[in-house]
């Protein structure tokens, strides 16, 4: 069996014209993690793009089992990429944030187990291209420790990380050999103009529409809420539109590069995101389509993303031509599991994994010792997102069945939260008390516009010591970090560079949507 897996593009926005499909993008190479900073667009809309010939992402989904409420494992890329890899809360895994000069010596503990490490000792050849993240500055380990037996970590645009997997593919492998492969695309993360070339530019300066490109790029943007402010100067759109558009190319190459070599029709293909679409920078034309929120939020725009996968021979059976739409909540952290099961692997028994197999799902039938087809996942964890960081004054969520909970730190928002100086914030987690709530029925209300939390004290009271066990549980299984003493960021915050104040995503109360 191949196990070819995308993974990563940071924020996608779809102009006018793209094929509506579903979320977020986020790119990375078999085994594939779309595009680092996508987006989720409110009517699955998976921006894919126009290409003369070749299959893109567009018409890849258009094939595939399209989960239409994926979710992130966190809403920014180091602990995200965490929780895909490993099956694991991020916490869990000792990454509590994105991997920069102000979070110490953090990384991904190197005790981990990825989905690497357990198809390598099964046999698999494994390789990795593109964005890693999860270690810096000599701390922690390179993708070869956690079973990679080849990794780029190359800084370079998805037509030269295809390339590089194309070459894998001929010479890097013994043919007829099983491989696991990650490609890390990072379009459309900052620099954005990095992965734009001008022949891909060139193709959306003339909009369908009659109006000009910005104004389909504000239309298409939608409403994030208040809290999700934009630059007032702003590059041109087709910059953005062009970076997707030359990732979109890549995947049609990697998938034909299989396709030549006979290897698509047993090859599980996963396309899917790490986070919901940036807003702050120049460049950041992602959309959430609605969903409120974006990159670095507990909110459905921070952590909904894309994902679809397919497995032509396995699935042939159990799926219309056409694909098929499965609307059962996930998570990234569901692939590990399902990607071991595809494989006949057992999942690690020396540790807690909190995803789940999702192959019953994919083949709409009952497997031996699944739940019966149809039927809700059994989870043991519940969907939970961390991020003491996190934007929009939320730091954690939860969510059960149609109810998500949203807890912030201490009564005030306008205040910032952790360890007093020169104490550090990961000991403090492992006791830190959740205060504010805000509560949302998704089905009725999948933009969070209207908290029932004053109306459904009930489901409050079910859900906060839930969602507050599992903020001290993972915290006391992460490793401790030395030199991270950064605290929660208040709301409203004034921006003094840009002259520009960022609110906090409070929604109105209200008893329309309690029922």
């Amino acid at each position: 069996k191949k196990l070819c897996r995308f993974l990563e593009p940071e924020d996608v926005m779809t102009p006018e014209g793209l094929a509506r499909i579903f979320a977020t993008l986020e790119a990375s190479p078999m085994v594939r993690d779309i595009d680092d900073d996508e987006g989720h667009q409110e009517q699955m809309e998976f921006l894919m793009l126009r290409r003369e010939n070749g299959e893109g992402a567009d018409a890849f989904a258009a094939r595939a089992v399209k989960f239409t409420q994926a979710y992130a494992g966190a809403p920014c890329c180091s602990p995200s990429r965490a929780v895909l890899l490993t099956g694991r809360a991020s916490y869990r895994t000792g990454v509590y944030d994105f991997l920069s000069k102000h979070s110490g010596d953090m990384h991904m503990a190197r005790t981990e187990r990825t989905v690497a490490s357990l198809l390598r000792d099964a046999g698999y050849a494994t390789v990795h291209m593109g964005k890693w993240h999860l270690s810096r500055a000599g701390w922690g380990g390179a993708p070869e420790h956690f079973g990679f037996a080849h990794s780029n970590r190359s800084f370079s645009p998805a037509a030269e990380l295809v390339a590089a997997f194309e070459g894998w593919l001929s010479h890097g492998r013994r043919p007829a050999h099983p491989f696991f492969a990650l490609l890390a695309l990072w379009e459309p993360h900052e620099p954005v103009e990095r992965w734009s070339p001008p022949e891909f530019r060139r193709m959306y300066h003339r909009p369908a529409s009659g109006r000009s490109l910005v104004e389909d790029a504000q239309a298409a943007q939608g409403g994030c809420g208040r809290c999700v402010w934009r630059r007032p100067l702003r590059g041109s759109p087709a910059v953005y539109y062009g970076c997707l558009s030359q990732a979109d190319a890549a995947i049609g190459r990697a998938l034909a590069a299989l396709e030549r070599r006979g290897l698509r029709d047993d090859t599980l293909v996963a396309l899917t995101s790490d986070n919901g679409p940036e807003h702050r920078e120049r460049n950041s034309w992602g959309s959430a389509a609605g969903l409120k929120g974006a990159k670095g939020f507990v909110y459905e725009g921070g952590i909904r993303v894309p994902l679809a996968l397919q497995w032509p021979k396995a699935l042939r059976a159990s799926m219309p031509a056409s694909g098929r739409d499965v609307d059962e909540p996930v998570q990234l952290w569901d692939l590990l599991p399902t990607l071991c099961a595809a494989a006949s692997v057992p999942p690690p028994a020396d540790r807690i994994v909190d995803g789940v197999n999702l192959l019953p799902l994919l083949f709409a039938t009952a497997l031996p010792g699944t739940a019966e087809a149809g039927s809700v996942l059994r989870r043991e964890t519940p969907l939970f997102w961390a991020m003491h960081r996190g934007r929009g004054g939320m730091q954690y969520a939860l969510r059960e069945g149609d109810w998500k909970l949203l807890a912030g730190y201490g009564r005030f928002p306008a205040r910032s939260y952790g360890p007093v100086a020169p104490a550090e914030v990961s000991p403090w987690l492992r006791a830190v008390m959740l205060g504010r709530v805000e509560l949302y029925r998704l089905s009725l209300d999948p933009t969070e516009r209207v908290d029932v939390a004053a109306e459904r004290p009930d489901v409050v009271a079910r859900l906060l010591p839930v969602l507050q066990r599992l903020v001290h549980e993972t915290a006391r299984d992460g490793a401790l970090v030395t030199g991270w003493s950064e605290r929660s960021p208040p709301c409203p915050r004034w921006n003094r560079r840009l002259n520009l104040t960022e609110h906090c995503c409070a929604s109105r109360s209200g008893s329309r949507y309690t029922k």
